[in-house]
């Protein structure tokens, strides 16, 4: 589903840039079958288009970087 790949994105956005930003930092996992399962985050309802902005978007500012 493309919100656990946009969440996903997001996650591998923030953890390179506090690999850069504070080398030594312990990266902190996640429990992604819970994202996916909580209803709050609106997995199951949520307009895919959003999705496949923020998968854009962090992807294209991560490759920057990279």
């Amino acid at each position: 589903m493309i919100h656990h790949v946009a969440d996903s994105e997001a996650q591998s956005y923030a953890r390179l840039r506090r690999l850069i930003a504070e080398p030594g930092i312990q990266i902190q996992g996640y429990d992604e079958s819970a994202w996916g399962e909580n209803e709050t985050l609106g997995y199951k309802d949520l307009p895919t288009a959003l999705s496949f902005d923020v998968f854009r978007g962090v992807r294209a500012s991560s490759l920057e970087i990279i």
